[in-house]
This record gives structure tokens, sequence and C-alpha cells, in this order.
């Protein structure tokens, strides 16, 4: 038997709770993982509550029916405890990272992880096949638990954003697993102009100011910024909801950025067609019927909206490896907690104080 922190139910944090179920039996091309640690993602919590825009919501509440997963968790490092006979390349002992795909099964003690697609040949593009790798040797179980998945989709948007040196980037919800990632790749690795960080409460953007990558950092907090007319509705009186005024962005003139990348999908057209400069490109990572219908559409000056789907690669995962042993990224972790602790870590990720990224440890 193993333990699990059991997820039955959709809701808060407190619908997490420990119990005990049979280990996994593998197949011929799986590996049975030791996990020793798994990250908490944004969207394990967005899946547990089901907060999730629609209709992505409802084709996620009924994939899930139909795969009835036990727990959450998508990333993790472990150690091989056993292994199926067609698998080569790995052996028992053997310590390993990853995604799990799409199937969510990470907050356990042990958990079943198919490699039958050989990394030569894995698609980019099916996101429901798991990435398994080697660990390198200077990463810890934490840091390791949270590069594969939170890590591959930041260096995939910035790739897909085509952030290069002359790139002025906007990066709104800065702060948050993907977010941290995508600051240091824009700068450090992909040599971006200027970085600007977008994020709400002084406990996240004091870390922001720690990574030391971004050029701007805002914190938009409601009480840190006032309304100006330029934000309000054309009479200047009933200024719009904060998606839609995003008065900390009024200091920058039209024009100011040539990608705005958007973690929770919070800015309306009107923001991002002003602070757009020509051929600039939004990408808004949260789907939302707005933002997803935003894409069809045709703007002026060649400004764009691509939608975020993120590409999880093997080079990918190997690329990252290289940055973060070369200092250029690093994996910001604030708080680790216990397997039985699973619910207080869902509830310090969502919570105003966390300083950047969540590890569940399993021992």
């Amino acid at each position: 038997m193993m333990n699990i922190a059991a997820w039955t139910a959709y809701g808060p944090p407190s619908v997490l709770s420990l119990r005990q179920v049979p280990i996994p039996e593998v197949s011929s091309t799986d590996i049975l993982v030791r996990v020793k640690a798994a990250g908490v993602a944004g969207w394990d919590t967005e899946i547990r509550a089901l907060a999730i825009p629609a209709p992505v919501n409802y084709l996620t509440r009924l994939a899930f029916a139909v795969m009835r997963p036990q727990t959450l968790g998508q990333q993790f490092v472990g150690v091989v405890e056993k292994v199926g006979d067609k698998v080569t390349r790995f052996k028992k002992g053997d310590k390993v990272y990853g995604t799990t795909g799409l199937f969510p099964c990470a907050y356990a003690q042990f958990l079943v992880v198919s490699v039958a697609k050989d990394p030569s040949s894995f698609a980019p593009e099916n996101f429901l096949d798991p990435i398994v790798r080697h660990v390198p040797s200077f990463l810890s179980d934490p840091e390791a638990s949270l590069l594969p998945l939170s890590g591959s989709e930041a260096l995939s948007y910035v790739t897909q954003a085509g952030i290069g040196p002359t790139s002025r980037v906007l990066l709104v919800g800065a702060a948050g697993n993907v977010g941290i990632f995508a600051a240091q790749i824009a700068k450090r690795h992909l040599g971006a102009a200027t970085v600007v960080a977008v994020d709400v409460g002084s406990a996240r953007t004091e870390m922001l100011r720690a990574l030391g990558c971004c050029d701007q950092i805002i914190d938009a907090a409601p009480e840190n910024n006032t309304n100006t007319a330029a934000d309000q509705g054309d009479d200047g009186t009933n200024p719009p909801s904060r998606t839609d005024s995003s008065s900390y962005l009024s200091r920058f003139p039209p024009a100011s950025f040539d990608v705005i990348i958007d973690m929770p999908g919070v800015l309306s057209m009107r923001t991002v067609l002003t602070l757009l400069a020509p051929n600039g490109l939004y990408l808004p990572i949260v789907p939302t019927p707005s933002n997803a219908a935003d894409s069809f559409f045709s703007w002026p000056d060649g400004k764009r909206t691509q939608g975020g789907a993120a590409r999880y690669t093997y080079e990918g995962m190997e690329t990252l490896e290289q940055m973060a042993e070369k200092g250029l990224v690093r994996v910001v972790v604030d708080k680790v907690f216990g397997l039985d602790r699973a619910r207080e870590a869902h509830e310090h990720f969502e919570g105003k104080e966390r300083r950047g990224c969540v590890a569940i440890v399993m021992e």
C-alpha cells in the first residue's frame, strides 16, 4: 500500500486528504517510480477547484470523469523502483524526473509512468505523453520537481513569442510558477532588451527583484495604483473593471512593447492594442472565450493574438538543464510541504504571501 493526497471532489484545498491505496502495477513499457517530490503547478489547483474558463472546464470534467484520477500532480522527481520488460532507457535505482502526461498522479509515494515513446520520435504537440529524463546532479529534489512542467511551459511560451535581443517584453503574472521561469529565460537566455514584470503584492514583487532579471517590476495591487482619465470611460467616469482598466500600465505610452505575455489572461484588447507596437504579439496563457475569439481577428498594424498552448519536449528539458547549470535559470523554491500537508501546500500556493514555487515531498 502507499499514501496519496487523495482528491475526490472539486472544491477548496480542504478536499485533499491523506489516504492509502494499492501501489500501481507496471506494464511492459512502464516504470514504477518511488516519488521523492512533486511540484505544485497552477494547473493542479485549477483542476482541484475546477477554476477553469468555459468551455475548457466542461471538457476537463468529462475527461476526468472517464480517467478517474485519485490524486493530482503532473511533475515529479523520484527513483525507479521497477521497470517493465520492454524498458531499455531506465533501470532500477535510476533517479528520474519528468511529467506524467495528461493523467495527474504525482501526489503519491509511488507512480507509474509510460516510457514507451522514444525521445527521438516524440511529438511536442502531444501533451498526453509523459516526458521522463535522468535527473542532473546539481538539482535538489524540490528544484527537479518543478522544472519539467513549469519550466517547460515557460520555455515554450517565450520561444513561441519569438523574443530576441531587440524585444520589449511585458510579462503579466510574472511571479507565478511559469512567470518566474519566463522572466529569466526571456532576459538571460534570449537576451530581451527590456523585461517589465507585473504581479500583485509586495511578497511577489520582492521575489522578482531578488531574481535580478527584470528591468522594471510593477505591483498591480489596487492600493498602489489609481485610475487616470486615460484608464476610464470616454467621459472620464465609471472606470472599467481592473481587468479592463489596467491602471498600473497607464504609465507606459502607446506601442511600448513588442511582446505581451499575459499569464492569467486578464488584459482587455483595448489595453493590449494600445501597448503593442506594430507587428507585436499578445500571448494570453489562460484561455477565455474572449481571448480565444481574439486570435481569429486581424488587428491593425500587424498586431496579433496567439493562443497559449504549451509544447513539452525532451529537447526543451535538456535546454532548461543547461540553463540551470550555467546559472541562467534558477528554480525559486519558496516552501516545501510533506505529503500529509498537501492541503496546506495548496493553501500557500494560492495565498498572497507566496514568494516562489511550492513542492510536496514524500518523506
